[in-house]
């Protein structure tokens, strides 16, 4: 084929590769193609696969057969808790066999989306499926408790943990968007925010505070967005909250690049907070109980879905699972007083 005939436009001169330097950099990119902890949850699904193709002597070339075969396998092992796998489990597995087995094998997607493999699954969950157990949502009671304990303290981290509460809760934000993990190696500093994107807002008709979000579960292209937070009446105004610990952490850590640090310099865990929450309250709560509990406050007053889906940056009606009270419940809850109101989105 002759595509030179035509309008002539004119290239940059660039060195060209070696083949295995093409090949190099091509890995370096589909290697960071997943996040850290995604990966070895893959790797996990890729093991499983060919223990078991090995334990049956099946041909670990993917077929419908030896999917299903391997769903209802699987759908009858213990995991390190010595209970069942989950199908939500096996959902994983399936998508890090597709992953790492594509590259061998190009029909391995039609193939997982067959009507025998979505069928065994569809079996299995409902044979075998087990009851998900939501974590309670935290509510306003919760949080006086919390201030009750935390909120005359001068002990540093007794700031940072409840301002990390508040700002959960307000911000309808995921926990992991505010610690880091307990594995360092999960640890992506890309997502960290950072102190200098601080900043307050004030004037006649609102008073927040308002920092960078680098990234989120949903943005694949590190767009970031920004996560503003509007004032409350006392005892539960996150701004003053806030404003405490970031005092603290000026004065101790002036020259410290990230939003949060604990007293000894140390990024906050996800273990350390759950701990210090676990002090004070079951252990029917969990990080993920302040997001459920900010939208459950905010549909609760009649603040609007589609809003509620802005401010915790869904992508899809997904955030209608962290709603934990009846829908009756909601109508008869609904008042004109909105306590914080559609401000306190992400942009």
């Amino acid at each position: 084929m002759n595509l030179q005939a035509g309008v002539r436009v004119r290239q940059p001169k660039r060195a060209a590769w070696t083949i295995d330097h093409l090949r190099s950099q091509r890995a370096i990119y589909l290697s960071n193609c997943l996040d850290a902890s995604t990966k070895t949850t893959y790797q996990s699904g890729l093991n499983s696969y060919l223990a078991f193709c090995s334990l049956h002597n099946l041909d670990i070339e993917p077929s419908p057969d030896t999917l299903s075969f391997y769903i209802s396998f699987m759908a009858r092992q213990t995991g390190p808790s010595r209970k069942l796998i989950s199908i939500c489990t096996i959902t994983s597995y399936l998508s890090g066999i597709s992953h790492h087995l594509e590259p061998f094998y190009p029909n391995i997607q039609p193939i997982r989306k067959h009507p025998l493999v979505v069928k065994t699954l569809h079996g299995a969950e409902k044979t075998d499926g087990q009851m998900i157990t939501h974590k309670l949502p935290i509510e306003d009671v919760h949080l006086r408790l919390l201030v009750s304990k935390f909120g005359t303290s001068d002990n540093f981290d007794d700031c940072l943990f409840l301002a990390i509460c508040f700002t959960a809760y307000h911000g309808l934000m995921r926990l992991r968007e505010l610690v880091v993990p307990d594995n360092p190696k999960f640890i992506n500093f890309c997502k960290l925010s950072l102190h200098c994107m601080v900043e307050f807002i004030q004037n006649d008709s609102i008073q927040a505070f308002k920092f960078n979000l680098p990234t989120h579960k949903a943005d694949h292209r590190y767009h970031g967005n920004s996560v503003i937070i509007q004032s409350r009446v006392a005892p539960l105004d996150p701004v003053s909250i806030f404003s405490r610990y970031l005092s603290f952490q000026d004065s101790s850590f002036p020259f410290f690049p990230h939003l949060w640090i604990r007293q000894d310099g140390s990024l906050p865990s996800r273990s350390w907070f759950t701990r210090r929450l676990h002090l004070f309250l079951p252990k029917h709560f969990l990080g993920h109980s302040f997001r459920a509990g900010g939208a459950t406050h905010l549909a609760a007053i009649g603040i609007p879905n589609e809003k509620i889906q802005a401010m915790g940056c869904w992508s899809s009606e997904a955030w209608c699972i962290y709603v934990r009270k009846n829908p009756i419940i909601l109508l008869a809850n609904v008042s004109s007083a909105l306590i914080f109101d559609a401000l306190n989105f992400r942009l």
